[in-house]
């Protein structure tokens, strides 16, 4: 409570004031003093009355002089508050219509944060595309960079005959060796020669 006070001290003492000139304006005016001093006066214990006993005796016939001053005074007291009402609505509507450009300003800088943040991931989701492109061309390069690459080394023997078809044991006979410069490991399959 008391930090609602410290937070909204001002508002408070606007309330404060506001009460206590209504009290005043009640005290001053001259339907309640009439009554007041022609309760007084009417009192049968028309004694002077000093200190707190005059407050309280004061009290009590200002509760029913209250009541006099509202019968006497209504119109002027309907015209007031319908002046206060009036200025309160018109504090109303300033505070609404300055929420209602902040909640208008809001919602603008929102689109911008939204048009910026979707253009930045067209920018990233493009960057991905040529990233993934990019994969994909490296991985062919190094399909072909990293194959094996087998040459012709050196003939370690070789055993050439005339092939006769005729004859039951004539056959030839080569062997070569071959370098890989690849860096993976090579595996022959079928080998082709042309005679």
């Amino acid at each position: 409570m008391l930090r609602n006070l410290k937070k909204h001290w001002r508002s408070w003492f606007a309330v404060f004031l506001g009460i206590s000139v209504i009290l005043l304006i009640v005290w001053f005016s001259d339907s309640f003093q009439q009554c007041i001093n022609k309760s007084y006066k009417e009192s049968s214990d028309y004694e002077s009355k000093k200190g707190i006993a005059q407050i309280i005796s004061t009290l009590g016939w200002a509760k029913t002089c209250a009541g006099q001053f509202l019968i006497d005074d209504g119109e002027a007291i309907t015209a007031f508050f319908t002046l206060v009402v009036g200025l309160f609505t018109g504090a109303l509507w300033l505070s609404t219509n300055k929420l209602w450009r902040s909640a208008e300003m809001q919602i603008e800088t929102n689109r911008q944060i939204a048009a910026d943040q979707m253009q930045q991931t067209r920018v990233s989701n493009a960057q991905a595309i040529r990233a993934a492109n990019a994969a994909v061309k490296s991985t062919e390069h190094l399909n072909r960079i990293e194959r094996a690459y087998l040459f012709l080394a050196m003939e370690v023997t070789s055993g050439i005959f005339i092939f006769d078809p005729t004859l039951p044991d004539t056959v030839s006979h080569i062997e070569f060796g071959f370098k890989n410069h690849g860096k993976t490991p090579a595996t022959i399959d079928e080998l082709h020669v042309d005679g």
